[in-house]
Order: structure tokens, then C-alpha cells, then sequence
């Protein structure tokens, strides 16, 4: 079954991603995911696109040419200048309509998103999603991925970073990246709820974060420095 890496170009050819998404982090659990993903895949795909847009990344996508099929994908942003100069703006999750699931989503995404200034406030390339659907890992397409980035960041000779999952950390290693730090996701009971409106949070937080989610941070040196 041979494979093609391509960048995509269009709202509509990032449809293919976006049904990949669903997909692929349905297994293993991912808890980061369940608070991104919204109440419709449309509603995903859609608020990813005109996140792209704004961000000015690169999607990368990876087919089966035999099916047509989007088996891989990966957002890659280059930074070629510190960009963080003006703030670090963090998204809050408008996309769902209950108040709890918001809660738990803002918390979440604080805690991912407030510590990149500490290490991420100099030119880079950043890896912000990377997925492979389940029946295609471990034959050769996180390696297309990351190879697509990793020759432009050494061309360009950029350091790298990527947040990753338990699962992730193999593909990363072996495209030179190393661990930094360990960092946990765990949403926390709000002050001044009342009973019940407690034990509907802690129902939310339960389905989606029922035990810490731990996340590597973990950095490709520039080639000058190798």
C-alpha cells in the first residue's frame, strides 16, 4: 500500500483531516482530545481550518493512494521569530454549549498553552498535532510526517518542540526529539458551586479527565548546535 505526504492547500481537502481526527484518537483514549473535539466533526473541522488560517501553519497529510484515504496527519507551525513578543492569547472552549464542559476545557487549556512562553520564546518550528489512524502505525507514516519538518527546521536551523502524549514519545525520539519535563492535566473543582451544580462538574471532569493526563514537553536542538 504505498503512501503520499502532501501539504494541504484547501478548506475542503482539510475534510479528509478532519475525519481523521475523529478517528484515529478514539484509540487510545486522549483525554487533551475529548475536550477539543466539539459536539460534531463539521464543528471541528471547521473551528481547526480558521484556527490554521490564523496561525499561518503548515498541515501535512499523509494517503493510502490505494484508497484515498487521509491515514495521517500533522499541524507544523514555523516560527521564525520569537511569538510570544506581544502575549500568549489562549483560547477558551466557546465550542460547547454546557457551562462545566467550558470549565473543564478553559482549565485544560491553560494548563497546556501558559507554559510555552517559559521555554518556546525564540524562533522554533512546533509540531501541535500529530495523529496516525489506528490500523496504519508503525509502518512509515509518522515518519513522513516528521520528516517533512524536521529537514525544513534543519535548513532553516531551528529548534524544535513538540507536547506530547505517552504514546507519542517514540515517534518523536526517533525524529531526534528528547524529553524536557512532565507536566499532568487535571482540572479542579471550581469555588462556589453549588451542590448539585458540583456534582455535575465532577461527572464532566470524570468522563473526560478521570485521571491525570500526563504530557511530555519535549525539544529537537538546532542543527548547529548537534
Amino acid at each position: 500500500m504505498p503512501f503520499e505526504l502532501s501539504e494541504v492547500k484547501s478548506e475542503k481537502e482539510f475534510k479528509g483531516v478532519g475525519v481523521l481526527l475523529q478517528k484515529a484518537y478514539q484509540t487510545p483514549f486522549n483525554s487533551f482530545w475529548e475536550i477539543l473535539k466539539g459536539e460534531t466533526e463539521e464543528e471541528c473541522t471547521s473551528r481547526y481550518w480558521e484556527w490554521h488560517s490564523a496561525s499561518g501553519s503548515h498541515w501535512l497529510q499523509v494517503k493510502d493512494t490505494d484508497t484515498g484515504e487521509v491515514i495521517g496527519a500533522c499541524e507544523w507551525i514555523i516560527h521564525e521569530s520569537n511569538p510570544f513578543e506581544k502575549g500568549n492569547p489562549i483560547p477558551t472552549g466557546d465550542w460547547w454549549p454546557n457551562e462545566h464542559m467550558r470549565n473543564v476545557t478553559d482549565q485544560a487549556l491553560y494548563t497546556f498553552l501558559s507554559r510555552r512562553p517559559a521555554t518556546m520564546s525564540k524562533p522554533h518550528m512546533l509540531i501541535n498535532i500529530c495523529c496516525v489512524a489506528q490500523e496504519y502505525r508503525r509502518q512509515g507514516v509518522g515518519r513522513l510526517l516528521m520528516q517533512w519538518g524536521c529537514e525544513i527546521a534543519d535548513n532553516k536551523d531551528l529548534e524544535g518542540f513538540v507536547e506530547s502524549t505517552e504514546d507519542g514519545v517514540k515517534l518523536y525520539e526517533s525524529a531526534g526529539f528528547v524529553k524536557v519535563e512532565k507536566f499532568h492535566i487535571e482540572p479542579t473543582l471550581p469555588e462556589g458551586l453549588s451542590r448539585e451544580a458540583s456534582m455535575e462538574w465532577k461527572q464532566v471532569k470524570e468522563q473526560n479527565f478521570p485521571s491525570p493526563y500526563p504530557v511530555w514537553l519535549m525539544h529537537r536542538p538546532k542543527k548547529s548546535a548537534l
